[in-house]
């Protein structure tokens, strides 16, 4: 889950009293009793721009990058569901959503397919980085690793290009 800042209400009150604009990065579960459009509420309007992980199309592949995002398909559906419901709040804010997303072995395959996924739901834009490996164990999901996967990451981003001009 997301604690968030056990403050963060007062912070948005302080956004809002001052005139400063949020900059927000969440996994997207959005904590507590609110509602994703509560919580969209209280965000939009002190927001420029809310960066929600995502990471995948299928729910396998959103799960195995981040685990407990999507264990079964229930949860999977209710993420769809609250990104949908943010996006109808954040259209009457100047605030843009953007998908934020770790370009990694596992979703090299769906990278485009998370660009189609944005547009057809209005997000702004999609932003990503690649794999920041820290542990062993996670080198061979690091796409710069050897020429090979650096080739496979540069026809994936043309294809996400693509995918976003015809979007």
């Amino acid at each position: 889950g997301e604690p968030l800042y056990p403050n963060f209400e007062e912070i948005v009150a302080l956004c809002r009293d001052y005139g400063l604009k949020l900059n927000l990065t969440t996994n997207g579960t959005f904590p507590g009793t609110r509602s994703a459009r509560d919580w969209a509420e209280l965000i939009c309007p002190v927001a420029s721009d809310v960066k929600i992980s995502w990471n995948g199309v299928t729910r396998e592949t959103q799960e195995r990058v981040m685990r407990g995002s999507a264990p079964t398909v229930a949860k999977w559906n209710k993420r769809r569901a609250d990104l949908d419901d943010f996006l109808v709040v954040a259209r009457d804010h100047p605030c843009t959503v953007t998908l934020q997303v770790t370009f990694m072995e596992a979703n090299l395959s769906e990278l485009p397919q998370i660009v189609w996924f944005a547009s057809q739901r209005g997000v702004h834009r999609v932003k990503g980085h690649q794999l920041w490996v820290f542990y062993p164990e996670l080198e061979p999901q690091q796409l710069t690793r050897c020429a090979e996967s650096r080739h496979r990451w540069n026809l994936t981003a043309r294809e996400c290009a693509r995918v976003a001009e015809e979007c």
